[in-house]
């Protein structure tokens, strides 16, 4: 306020704002943009990704599906109902260990065969023999046991409801219905086993 019109401390000041009030505002500007902690991450945009949808005249229970699994350009989770898709892919051996370890090995084919590695968790009921420890395997599937008072439908069906993208695989029609009901995309076991049938 005590600046002469057009006076200056020292050199031109041309490119000074002559109103006191935008003065005010670029110095605050120039504060804040001093001020500010360039250490600090700067938060990061939000991504726009299309809505999870089975594309138009593919059947969730055909092989189709699982190739439009794998082409998907953006990750998704995909949460396998264990016991659910070994039945359909061999029903005389279904509860063994090595029908378990031929489900996982099966599902590893499915994470690498695409550009984009999905997310890949495969749960079983704790209620069936075998081993039950939880684990990551090499090829980056998630091994899951439901908890002793649960079942693995229940488990399926509550993380595709905390998921925004999530493709759930099962032929359980409980597990297929409350997987819908939380906007998961849900593919039949049988898409699953016919898919396996190239190998």
């Amino acid at each position: 306020r005590a600046r002469p019109e057009g006076s200056a401390a020292g050199g031109d000041s041309s490119w000074l704002p002559s109103d006191t009030v935008k003065l005010a505002r670029l110095l605050y500007l120039q504060t804040a943009e001093f001020g500010r902690d360039s250490s600090r991450p700067r938060k990061e945009e939000v991504v726009d990704v299309a809505p999870l949808v089975l594309a138009p005249g593919i059947r969730p229970d055909g092989p189709d599906a699982i190739r439009w699994l794998i082409d998907l350009e953006d990750p998704a989770t995909v949460l396998v109902d264990g016991y659910n898709a070994q039945f359909h892919i061999n029903s005389d051996d279904f509860t063994s260990g090595s029908a378990r370890r031929y489900l996982v090995d099966a599902l590893k084919r499915l994470r690498m065969a695409g550009t984009v590695k999905h997310r890949v968790v495969v749960v079983f009921d704790s209620t069936m023999p075998g081993e039950r420890t939880a684990r990551t395997s090499l090829g980056g599937v998630e091994v899951r046991f439901a908890e002793d008072d649960r079942i693995a439908d229940e488990e399926i069906v509550e993380m595709a409801a905390s998921l925004d993208r999530a493709v759930v695989i099962s032929s359980d029609r409980a597990v297929r219905e409350g997987a819908e009901e939380s906007g998961a995309v849900v593919l039949w076991s049988e898409a699953l086993s016919q898919w396996l049938e190239r190998f």
